[in-house]
């Protein structure tokens, strides 16, 4: 068995805790640490771990380490120095993230460098933002949780999943919403940068449009309230005052590399948006959307809204640190997705009409509705 330390929203924690155990028959959790950060074993290995987030995927947790070893807090910095000698190359680039729980009462400041120094002494190289290894400790009292990872396996490569972004150089900070953007193309590793069209639904005040014209993209901003002075006026930026509704009406035949959808509205209908936009999105094109999860919900719920997508193959879900009571969707167009289904539809309806619905038929639409539904977490069981 393998011992992990996770991060996830508080408000959410029971929510992960639950997640976990309906994808892995292996998972069993240990004890929460801190709130929002707890411990639990799994037979996964960490690359069987993070396929595992990524292709289901588990939405709610943010980050993770493997843990090597729980130390005295007097002892741990020769056992990490130690354990870095035994398994790291000399010349790997590493990183240190240090974090405790609030019982903890000694200073933290300044052992991440003091691990950092250590083993700079011993030849290896400090790189803070882009590291192949991370040292990950969590200081709980006289405990000390450690491990020592690549990079890729812990799901972020920010300190507990907890991204701190600067305003870009361009414009002065619009809204909190462009650091959602950035995190969501971060985390689900979107490079947006060699793009050249895209589209913000519901765009006001302008962060998310922000980010893509940042990014050097022409942006086709759509929303009846109004943008920022500074992002109108890009040159850049082609504003349409309207609701996305009727921005559709107009059947303009512009395509977009990047589709982007933040509105403040019911699930559903974002989705079906998504889905109305589809011709105007290029093969391959990305879509990224948020879903503003109602006061209450289901598992299940949000398993359909992301099985309601046409013709888009999942990239990624997961509730992000600038996420609140939301999550965020990473998709891409695949056209033969949209074609099976539009042929499977086509073939069904042809066969109500005539009355002619074969029996083989039948057999393999029930048996993929029963698969659906076995996938479907019960309402009652998973109600948040």
């Amino acid at each position: 068995m393998y011992n992990y330390i996770f991060t996830c929203n508080p408000k959410n924690s029971e929510l992960t805790i639950y997640e976990f155990r309906k994808k892995d028959d292996s998972y069993h959790f240990i004890t929460w640490l801190d709130e929002g950060v707890g411990v639990f074993e799994t037979e996964l290995s960490n690359e069987e771990l993070c396929e595992c987030i990524r292709v289901e995927p588990i939405i709610f947790v943010r980050h993770i380490f493997r843990l090597v070893e729980i130390s005295s807090i007097h002892k741990f910095e020769d056992a990490i120095v130690s354990c870095c000698k035994n398994n790291m190359d000399e010349s790997a680039s590493f990183t240190v993230q240090t974090r405790c729980s609030k019982k903890t009462s000694d200073s933290i400041e300044n052992i991440s460098a003091e691990i950092a120094e250590r083993l700079i002494r011993e030849g290896y190289q400090l790189d803070v933002a882009g590291g192949q290894y991370i040292i990950s400790v969590f200081i709980d009292g006289e405990k000390v949780f450690w491990g020592i990872g690549n990079k890729k396996y812990n799901l972020s490569h920010w300190k507990g999943g907890m991204p701190h972004y600067s305003p870009t150089s361009q414009y002065h900070f619009v809204s909190r919403a462009e650091y959602k953007l950035l995190e969501a193309l971060e985390c689900f590793d979107i490079d947006i940068k060699n793009m050249e069209k895209g589209a913000d639904l519901g765009a006001a005040p302008g962060g998310w449009t922000k980010v893509l014209v940042d990014c050097g993209l022409e942006c086709t901003s759509i929303d009846p309230s109004f943008l920022k002075p500074e992002i109108a006026k890009n040159s850049k930026v082609k504003y349409y005052h309207m609701l996305v509704e009727d921005y559709l009406k107009l059947k303009n035949e512009d395509q977009f590399d990047i589709v982007v959808n933040d509105m403040k509205m019911d699930v559903g209908k974002s989705v079906n948006i998504i889905n109305q936009f589809y011709d105007q999105i290029k093969e391959d094109g990305i879509v990224i959307v948020t879903f503003k999860l109602p006061h209450e919900y289901s598992y299940s719920s949000i398993k359909r809204w992301i099985g309601n997508f046409n013709g888009f193959q999942l990239i990624g879900a997961r509730q992000l640190f600038h996420n609140r009571s939301e999550i965020t969707v990473a998709l891409k167009k695949r056209n033969k997705l949209r074609k099976k289904i539009s042929k499977n539809v086509s073939n069904l309806q042809k066969n109500k009409n005539t009355g002619k619905l074969s029996k083989k038929l039948e057999r393999k639409l029930n048996k993929r509705l029963n698969k659906k539904r076995k996938a479907e977490y019960p309402p009652e069981e998973a109600s948040f």
